[in-house]
């Protein structure tokens, strides 16, 4: 089993928690993996649900950007051609927000309420997307 697809067993192993394992965290822990620097530390802990989220990042309001904001901060460009292992800001359908998510390579992964998900790339609209430099 390779990298990717371990950190995607133990999100499935990990109950959704907003404080610290919720699309983004999920994300964050992996950008960490890979590129050893957490672009949601300063955020883990700072609200308890949806609106705290809001209230504290904005998320919701500009997913992009707030994302955008700290995984260019801990080093991540905008990709141009995505591979496994890639992050993303995506549009779900029947999700009511926008999530965070990884490229498998055949598929999007993301952390939710309803545990970890994958969906093929016709079933979600990517917002944008980071390169995170992994090599499987």
């Amino acid at each position: 089993m390779n990298d990717l697809y371990r950190e995607l067993h133990r999100w499935m192993a990990m109950p959704f928690d907003w404080t610290d394992a919720n699309c983004a965290f999920c994300v964050a822990d992996w950008i960490k993996q890979v590129r050893g620097v957490d672009p949601a530390a300063a955020d883990r802990f700072t609200f308890a649900d949806m609106a705290s989220c809001q209230r504290a990042t904005g998320f919701f309001s500009d997913p992009v950007g707030v994302f955008a904001e700290r995984v260019e901060a801990a080093g991540l460009t905008r990709g141009n051609e995505l591979k496994a292992g890639d992050v993303g800001i995506l549009e779900v359908a029947g999700e009511r927000t926008a999530l965070a998510g990884v490229f498998t390579g055949s598929s999007w992964a993301f952390k939710g309420p309803n545990g970890t998900t994958t969906r093929r790339p016709d079933q979600v609209r990517v917002l944008a997307f980071w390169s995170v430099g992994y090599d499987p």
